[in-house]
């Protein structure tokens, strides 16, 4: 009695463990194809941001006139880096660069021959500038480039 009793609970537990391991297989599967969906989109989104930025870098670029940032008006500015959706692309963006940054080791190391950009305050302009005059990162291998503080504090066009 009590032994067929134990084996029939046995069984049964077995075979709810069993159904419960397959749910939760199936459920960890459905989990990471939906983060895989996010990532792709996401890298979906960063893929079109920066072929902007090397639109306008380009544009900013060839133009011979030069003028101080506070005189740059590009009133679609965010629209046009960022797409219709530019609240859910930066927000999206920003939570993926700060989960990278983290995971980042406090000390980097960078390969030579390296370029080192640093203190634009903001001004995305003169980033753009620069790149645009020293070498865009993306488009050479043997390019190696740091960014080194002062970023996004301050300025009419700054990058936070």
């Amino acid at each position: 009695g009590v032994h067929l009793l134990g084996v029939m609970v046995g069984k049964l537990l077995h075979s709810k463990l069993l159904g419960f391991n397959r749910v939760g297989t199936k459920a960890i599967s459905t989990l990471r194809n939906r983060q895989s969906k996010v990532l792709e989109t996401i890298r979906e989104r960063a893929r079109l941001v920066v072929n902007q930025a090397r639109r306008l870098m380009k544009n900013i670029g060839k133009n011979q006139r030069d003028l101080p940032d506070s005189d740059w008006d590009e009133p679609e500015l965010l629209h046009f880096l960022f797409g219709a959706e530019h609240v859910e692309t930066l927000l999206l963006m920003a939570k993926t660069a700060g989960k990278i940054f983290a995971a980042q080791p406090a000390l980097a190391r960078a390969k030579v021959p390296c370029r080192v950009f640093g203190d634009i305050h903001g001004q995305l302009r003169d980033l753009l500038l620069l790149l645009y005059a020293f070498g865009d990162p993306g488009n050479q291998e043997d390019l190696h480039v740091v960014f080194n503080g002062d970023f996004v504090d301050r300025g009419a066009h700054q990058l936070a």
